[in-house]
Parts: C-alpha cells; sequence; structure tokens
C-alpha cells in the first residue's frame, strides 16, 4: 500500500514510475540523493492543491488596460488631428499653407461686424478692466456631400475672465427640444406640409448689451492710427456670457411684435395663424425650421426675417443639428438619420471597420465602480484613453435620432469619472452598436 501511494505521488510530481534501465540512469553523486528520512518527510506532507506549482497568469493581451491596439489607433487619431488641424491661433492661420483662405474668411468676418456695428473705438480708460479676443478657425462642411468645405473665421471674445455682477448678470438662453423637433416633423409628415429652413449669420451679434464692456482690438485689424484704443461693445459678441440670451431676447421681441406666439411647452416654438391657417417656427439659437400649409405665408415670413437680421435662405430642409432629413411625400414619410455624423465618430475611435451589432448590450456585460482605477498608476495610464469623449460623441446621436442606444449609454455613463478598462472595452461595444443602421 505504502509502495502504491508512493508511486503516485512520484507520478504527480513528474518522476517515472517505473524502474528506469542502467542506460536511463544518470550520473549523479551523493549530495544529489535525498536521504531516506527527509524524502519520507516530503512526501508524507504533500498536498496537491496546496502544494503543486502555481501557473503564471498570462492575461490577453487584447483585453489589456493599453493593448498594443489602443495605443496605435490613439496615435492615428492624434496624427491626423495634427495633419488636419485647424489654426489655433492668428500667427498659426497666417503661417499655414491656407492662409489666403483664412484671411478672406478673417475680412469677411470683419465686414459683418463693422456693418452691424459692433463697437467702437475709444480711448483706454484708467483702471478699466478690458477683456481680450481672439480668433476661432474652423472647416464647415456643406448641406450636401457636393458642397466644397468653407473656411470659417470667428471673432470671440474671452468670456471666461468677465465677472459675474460686472461684465454680466443672466446668461440663460433657451432652444428647442429634440422631441419637439421630432414631433412638428411627424405632423408635417402627416398633413403633408411644407418645411424650409433659415440660418441666421451671426446670430448672436443682434443682441443688445445692457454692460458696458471694453476689448482688445482684434488680432491683425488693429488700428494703425489708434493703436492704444480699446472696442466699446455695442452689441454682443461671440465669447461673452451673455451673447446667447441677449440674441434669445432680441428675436424674441421681434418675432412677437409681428404676431407671433410662444408655445407654454417649448419657449423656441412659436406659431400664428395668418388668414386662418397655421405657420410654426422652431428656433436652435441661429438655425430654424418654417412649418406651414401655404407656401406664400412662409415666403413672406423669410421676407420679413431677411429685413431685421442677415439671414441665409437653405431652401427645403436637408439637414439641421446633424440629423439629415429624408422626406417622401407621396408616403407622407419622413425620415431621420445621422450617418454622416456617426461615421466620422467611428473614424475618430478607429471602429469604422468593426463589426455592427444589433443589441444594446449582452448580458455577460456587468459593469461596476470596482472595475475602476484603484491606483494612481492606473489612474494615469487610463487618462490617455479618450472615454469621455466616445460617450459624449454617442450620447448626443442618443437624445437626437438613436433612442436604442439609451441603455448602453446610460449604463456607462455611470462611471464617467473613474472609468477602468472594463468600461473601456465596453464603450467600444456601444461604438458598435451606433454603427449598425449607420
Amino acid at each position: 500500500m505504502e509502495e502504491s501511494v508512493s508511486a503516485t505521488l512520484q507520478e504527480v510530481d513528474g518522476i517515472p514510475s517505473h524502474t528506469p534501465s542502467d542506460d536511463e540512469v544518470p550520473e549523479t553523486t551523493t549530495d544529489d540523493i535525498p536521504t531516506e528520512s527527509s524524502s519520507q518527510t516530503d512526501l508524507g506532507d504533500y498536498q496537491l492543491i496546496r502544494d503543486r506549482e502555481r501557473r503564471a497568469p498570462k492575461p490577453n493581451p487584447k483585453y489589456s488596460l493599453l493593448s498594443y491596439a489602443d495605443l496605435i489607433y490613439t496615435a492615428l487619431v492624434v496624427a491626423c488631428d495634427v495633419q488636419n488641424a485647424e489654426p489655433v491661433s492668428f500667427s498659426d492661420a497666417m503661417s499655414s499653407k491656407n492662409c489666403n483662405n483664412w484671411k478672406t474668411a478673417m475680412d469677411e468676418e470683419m465686414t459683418s461686424l463693422k456693418d452691424n456695428k459692433t463697437w467702437v473705438l475709444v480711448p483706454r480708460p484708467e483702471k478699466a478692466r478690458i477683456i481680450d479676443c481672439k480668433w476661432i478657425y474652423k472647416f464647415k462642411e456643406g448641406i450636401s456631400k457636393s458642397d466644397p468645405i468653407k473656411f470659417k473665421a470667428r471673432l470671440v471674445a474671452k468670456g471666461f475672465s468677465q465677472k459675474e455682477g460686472l461684465d454680466y448678470n443672466e446668461i440663460f438662453s433657451p432652444v428647442v427640444k429634440f422631441k419637439t423637433i421630432r414631433l412638428m416633423l411627424a405632423v408635417t409628415a402627416f398633413y403633408d406640409l411644407e418645411l424650409e429652413q433659415m440660418d441666421v449669420k451671426t446670430a448672436f451679434l443682434n443682441g443688445d448689451l445692457d454692460e458696458t464692456i471694453l476689448m482688445h482690438q482684434p488680432p491683425g485689424y488693429v488700428d494703425k492710427l489708434h493703436k492704444d484704443y480699446v472696442c466699446k461693445l455695442k452689441k454682443s459678441l461671440y465669447g461673452l456670457k451673455q451673447a446667447p440670451r441677449q440674441w434669445y431676447k432680441r428675436f424674441d421681441s421681434f418675432v412677437s411684435n409681428i404676431g407671433f406666439v410662444r408655445s407654454k411647452y417649448d419657449v423656441c416654438m412659436y406659431f400664428a395663424h395668418l388668414d386662418t391657417i397655421p405657420i410654426f417656427l422652431l428656433l436652435y439659437v441661429d438655425d430654424m425650421l418654417l412649418i406651414s400649409k401655404s407656401m406664400p405665408l412662409i415666403l413672406d415670413l423669410k421676407s420679413k426675417l431677411s429685413s431685421e437680421f442677415d439671414m441665409k435662405d437653405l431652401g427645403i430642409a436637408k439637414k439641421i443639428l446633424g440629423m439629415e432629413i429624408v422626406r417622401n411625400r407621396s408616403k407622407h414619410e419622413i425620415r431621420l438619420h445621422q450617418t454622416s455624423y456617426l461615421k466620422k465618430v467611428c473614424i475618430k475611435f478607429d471602429m469604422l471597420n468593426c463589426k455592427p451589432v444589433h443589441i444594446p448590450l449582452a448580458a455577460h456585460f456587468i459593469l461596476s465602480k470596482a472595475q475602476s482605477p484603484k491606483n494612481e498608476s492606473e489612474k494615469i495610464k487610463m487618462e490617455s484613453v479618450p472615454y469621455l469623449n466616445a460617450i459624449g460623441s454617442v450620447m448626443y446621436a442618443m437624445v437626437s435620432t438613436r433612442p436604442d442606444l439609451s441603455f448602453s449609454i446610460s449604463l456607462l455613463s455611470r462611471f464617467m469619472s473613474n472609468p477602468g478598462c472594463e468600461h473601456w472595452m465596453t464603450s467600444k461595444m456601444a461604438l458598435k452598436i451606433s454603427k449598425f443602421i449607420c
């Protein structure tokens, strides 16, 4: 019995149980041969579960904290952003290969500001608060894919230097709700109404200021005869904290004077009954949708708006707030989608070629706070992961046209303050879901 137990233990430890032949016996020294007493003690106290050699865990690199693929796609995103980067300052714009295009865009912006009488040059008062300004440069895509990319330059004030109670008071400005847009588009499709779109050029420049604000002269456009003068703002300017509110107050006052009534349920939806025919106006900052059964009423409203503000007539509504509008009047259908937007999101996070999934999140995706980083080294590693950007990008599609993303985004949003590796890997599933029907 003892011999069988000893043989079994020898097999467990990798020692063959049969007696080796003379050819198989290696040369050994007396030091290598264990004594009988020590061998019996070791075997007698041996426990397989406790004493067996442990296998070193080898985590799958695919699910490591920062896998090689994650680092590569992050580098590619950064490289693409650098290659197609928009200038961040006036000097960058003037030294870029598109300097002529940016100069033209800035000239157009300055012309709009002068025509609108946004400011007047005054001598700089002593001990006066002077806020700074800067140029913002953006590539702006056309409504359709065939339209060329436009170069847009915007002069903005550095509103972060303003102080509450001194430079501004109220800053809240409402916008039309997404559900109101969807509801009115459904009404438009059902009753076969006309759907037109307009855009306000330099909308924030139309608001009147209640406070006295002084600003430095714009970079590149300093008056040569009055270099020490400053701009005293008469109209609101982009970047000022009160600019959105002042624009909304100005617009609300105008449309109220021409007979429109503000809705009780959405303060940015206006309606009126002209010649017993209803007409609706939806406002989202500077984007407008005009809806009515009568096209002459819409044209009359366009004329009134153009006489008061610098407007751009976009004709039949095709795209608003990133939502593309596809209409089939014969079938009374209007379809909204964000294919172009979601494609850009997938490209940004290197998920364009991923396999789309059809369900929000599978049952095996169980997330908890315990999966968040627990030490500083893990937190530092996760700082390079664009978790917040990914969730925010998909969230905009969720509130616009993709309610099927609500469950996954609401779950992932719980860990935005301290996301971990598992949270990041699951966020990629949300991107795969967004790619479905994209």
